[in-house]
């Protein structure tokens, strides 16, 4: 799985022109991401991003996994199911935004956690809630 994605985000690296969707809950369409998509068309106008509403944390994933959109910001109260899926696709922007070695150490603690660890939520077969996951994962950081 991480290996499938990392070759995806890797296809695209390096495209200066094209179109990128986003799916964005309304609060979050505002602020911060209108003034990131300032600054990344700035840096590359041949780049045309728009933003596709949703209107629950459920919606934005689901765009997401559907395909229809390539990324997708959210808020929410509520634990995200697929924490490790939340956490390793931040991971990729920050390689895919010039951060490498963040994104390494991202990787690292989530592979550590993994590996030494039985902390697991449901979708990973386990009990653990998004926060127990994700508390590991900066522990191990």
């Amino acid at each position: 799985m991480l290996a499938t994605a990392r070759a995806s985000v890797n296809e695209v690296a390096g495209l200066r022109v094209g179109r990128v969707e986003i799916a964005a809950m309304p609060s979050q369409s505002v602020e911060p991401l209108a003034r990131m998509i300032k600054a990344v068309t700035e840096k590359h106008p041949g780049l045309s991003i728009s933003v596709r509403a949703a209107f629950t944390a459920e919606d934005v994933i689901e765009e997401v996994r559907s395909g229809r959109t390539e990324l997708g910001l959210l808020g929410s109260s509520e634990p995200l199911a697929d924490a490790l899926g939340a956490i390793w696709t931040a991971a990729l922007m920050l390689d895919h935004l010039g951060h490498p070695e963040a994104a390494a150490e991202v990787e690292r603690a989530i592979a550590d956690v993994l590996a030494k660890t039985p902390i697991r939520t449901p979708d990973l077969g386990g009990t653990a809630s998004t926060e127990a996951f994700t508390r590991a994962v900066l522990e191990a950081s």
